[in-house]
This record gives C-alpha cells, structure tokens and sequence, in this order.
C-alpha cells in the first residue's frame, strides 16, 4: 500500500511539473502586418516554419496586426521582424506598442526580435529595439558577411541543438548601444555586435528574455536566397531559450512538498 500511496503522490508531481512547463503559445505579427517576412504565413520562411514545428510540435499560435496588452497577454514567447517583405519593412512600432512590448518583457514574457538593420528596414527595427535602451544603424555593408560568437557559454550560441561557430548574415545591421543587453556575437569586419540578449531579471524582478538579431537573413529559405540550413541551430536554440523558461527552485519545492504532503495524509488515513 506504501507504493501505492508514493505512486500517487509522483502522479500528482508530474502533472503538476508538466503544468510548469506548459508548452508556450507564440505570438507573432498576422500577414496584414508582416506579409512575406511572417514567420508563421510568409513565403520566405518555410524551412524555419518547418522546423519549428517539427522540433517544438505542442507550441499554437496566435497572431495580430498590432501590439496590445491584451493580445500579449495570451502569449508566451513574442517573434517580430522589422521586415514586412524582401524590401519594404512593417509600420514602426506605435509608442503604445513600444509601451505594450516592454510591458510584457517586464511581466515575464520572451521576445525574440529580429530586428533587421537593412536601411530599409531601419525605421521599425529601431522602434522594435528603442524600448530597451538599445539602437541599430545600417552599417552600409552588402553582400554576404560574417559574424563570430562572442559568448560561447551562452545557450544560444551552445545550447541543446548544438554549438555555434558563424554566423552568416546578408548586409546586416549592427547595434551602436545594447542597453541592459549583452553581446553574443559581432561582425568580423566592424567587430560591432549584430546579436545581443536581455537576460532574465535584467529588467526586473519578474522580467523576461529577449534575443535581438540584426539581420532576418537567417530566417530565410536558402532557394530564396537566404541562410536558414546554416543558421538552423542558431534559430532552435533560442527558442529553446526563451520558449520554455525554467521553473523557480521555489517553484519546484512548493510541487514537491506537496506531493509529500499529501502521501503523508493518505498514509496516516491507511494507518487508521
């Protein structure tokens, strides 16, 4: 009977482990917004729709044209891109979207911005970055580029999809000031960075991840000109990092001392 009861209390901790790390809802920009650059619906991003789905199968979706407090706060994880398509970028973030996106952050919620610093491009990246103290140029550059990882302890750039030793960007922007960001990686030219990450906590006691890229060339298809195959790990990786956060030690004690507490119930009501 003493299994039987210890069984029961390890049910009850699985299932209440498995609530912890409820697979996340991704939000992302609908197609009015971001047409060919979506990641969830564009034509230039397949082979990463694909592979996110194939390797993160129990995330759902939801999507808007803009950014509200009520929209962000259905979601978990935040994918924007400054791209609308190949060479026109989305309308800016409005102030009250910068409000709504840093609100969420604060609040706990993971934002992956690809913030891509093509001139183009350039007006809505910086308004996606602008909320975090941070600021992008276009750093009048063509061509294939190269950046290299500058934290190589960081589970981005080596984490559970593998461990990263280039990246390939296309033109490119680069970040002039990174605010509470930290630097994951620069360009081998200018040796200024092009990938950063907001740690958690890093905005508050209760605040999120960010990563911010400066170049979508890695969410596109490599047929249409762009870098998904090489940058696949890079890609997985941070949503990794931000899609399923890490419950509290607290989190995780409060789980288990329940359990506990409940087979010690059950087993003095056996003993009686």
């Amino acid at each position: 009977m003493n299994r039987i009861v210890l069984g029961l209390a390890l049910v009850l901790f699985v299932i209440s482990f498995s609530t912890v790390f409820a697979h996340p809802v991704v939000g992302t920009f609908d197609s009015s917004r971001a047409t060919t650059a979506n990641f969830l619906t564009g034509l230039f991003t397949g082979e990463a729709r694909a592979s996110f789905n194939a390797h993160f199968p129990g995330a759902t979706f939801a999507t808007s044209p803009t950014l509200t407090p009520g929209f962000l706060s259905g979601i978990d994880v935040l994918v924007i891109g400054s791209p609308k398509t190949d060479t026109v970028g989305i309308n800016p973030l409005s102030v009250a979207e910068q409000t709504a996106l840093l609100s969420f952050v604060q609040a706990g919620g993971n934002a992956f911005l690809v913030a891509d610093g093509f001139s183009a491009f350039i007006p809505a990246a910086q308004s996606m970055v602008q909320p975090f103290g941070m600021t992008i140029v276009d750093d009048g550059l063509s061509g294939v580029l190269a950046a290299t990882p500058t934290t190589h302890a960081h589970p981005v750039i080596n984490g559970p999809f593998g461990d990263i030793a280039s990246i390939l960007l296309l033109g490119a922007g680069v970040f002039t000031s990174l605010g509470p960001g930290a630097t994951l990686a620069t360009m081998d030219i200018s040796h200024l960075p092009v990938l950063a990450a907001i740690e958690q906590h890093a905005l508050g006691p209760t605040s999120g991840r960010v990563v911010i890229i400066s170049d979508a060339s890695f969410l596109v298809d490599d047929t249409l000109g762009g870098f998904f195959p090489q940058s696949q790990t890079l890609f997985l990786n941070t949503m990794s990092y931000l899609g399923v956060p890490e419950p509290s030690g607290l989190a995780l004690a409060g789980i288990a001392s329940a359990g506990l507490a409940l087979a010690a119930r059950l087993f003095k009501r056996r003993k009686a």
